[in-house]
């Protein structure tokens, strides 16, 4: 047996060794890439969050096209983070949402009826004001919930 005989003997063997090393390499990077989207599918979530939560904060109010903006930012929630974490932040996103209507339907209330009892017009504003406070609070809690889906570590 020449050294020509034996280098090809070993040329099978390199060349599978080789396409395993290269499938191996594509799936790491198939699998890589696929987090790396997954993470910014639900940071998109995240930040459409925040800025509705910030928004509300800021504004003291949530028009509706603030409400359906935030609807539509948030809408995959459900098909990109794991079931157990999903229905836990579509109910936080449903109460937020749901709070953010109410905000929005006592400010016009409130705007509206200028000829309205000073007793109901100071309700309707503590009813706000509750309200406004309890978004604020809602930073927190966005954090809580999207922290463990989002961390890099």
């Amino acid at each position: 047996m020449t050294v020509v005989d034996f280098l090809q003997a070993l040329l099978t063997p390199t060349i599978a060794v080789l396409t395993v090393v290269i499938a191996v390499a594509q799936y790491c990077l198939a699998k890589a890439k696929f987090r790396h989207e997954l993470y910014e599918r639900r940071s998109a979530v995240y930040k459409a969050t925040m800025k509705f939560i910030a928004q509300v904060t800021s504004g003291g109010d949530a028009p509706l096209d603030e409400l359906q903006t935030f609807l539509q930012d948030t809408s995959e929630v459900a098909f990109i983070f794991k079931k157990s974490r999903a229905k836990e932040i579509q109910a936080f996103l449903k109460t937020l949402y749901m709070q953010g209507v109410a905000l929005g339907t006592t400010n016009r209330l409130l705007e509206s009826e200028r000829g309205t009892p000073a007793s109901v017009r100071e309700e309707r504003a503590d009813k706000m004001h509750k309200l406004q406070l309890w978004f604020g609070k809602q930073f927190d809690e966005c954090r809580r919930l999207f922290g463990p889906e989002l961390s890099l570590v």
